[in-house]
C-alpha cells in the first residue's frame, strides 16, 4: 500500500514525498518526450519548494534542483529563453543550498543541469 503524507500534519515528509513524484515524472518525461509530464512536475515542485520555504526546510536546494530540471525540460522543449532563465536561478540558489550543506555530489549533478541550460541558450540564439 502506497503511504500518503498529510501536507498540514507531515509537511516535510509530505515535501520529501512531491520531490521524489516529481522528479519521477520529470525522468518518465524524459524517455516518453513528453512535456506535459514536466508541466505536471512542475506544479507539484512548486508547491514542495513553496512548503519548504515556509517551514525552512533544509532539503529545499534538493527540490529547487528537482525544480531547476523541470523547468529546463519544459523549456528546451518550448525553445522558451524565460523558463531557461528561471531553471538558472533555481539551480544556482539550489548550488547555494547544496554547498552549505556539503554534499558536493548534488552541486556537480546541479553544474550539470547549468551546462545544460548554457547549451539550450546558445542554441536558441543560433
Amino acid at each position: 500500500l502506497p503511504i500518503f503524507f498529510d501536507k498540514e500534519k507531515a509537511p516535510i515528509k509530505w515535501a520529501s514525498a512531491q520531490n521524489s513524484i516529481g522528479y519521477t515524472m520529470i525522468l518518465i518525461g524524459e524517455e516518453e518526450n513528453n512535456p506535459a509530464r514536466y508541466e505536471l512536475a512542475i506544479q507539484m515542485l512548486r508547491e514542495a519548494f513553496f512548503v519548504q520555504q515556509q517551514i525552512r526546510d533544509q532539503s529545499l536546494p534538493f527540490t529547487a534542483d528537482s525544480l531547476c530540471h523541470a523547468v529546463l525540460d519544459l523549456g528546451v522543449a518550448k525553445k522558451d529563453q524565460g523558463m531557461l532563465a528561471e531553471a538558472r536561478g533555481l539551480c544556482e540558489s539550489a548550488i547555494d543550498g547544496e554547498r552549505k550543506l556539503g554534499d558536493e555530489a548534488a552541486v556537480k549533478e546541479t553544474q550539470g543541469n547549468l551546462a545544460r541550460i548554457d547549451a539550450a541558450l546558445a542554441e536558441l540564439k543560433n
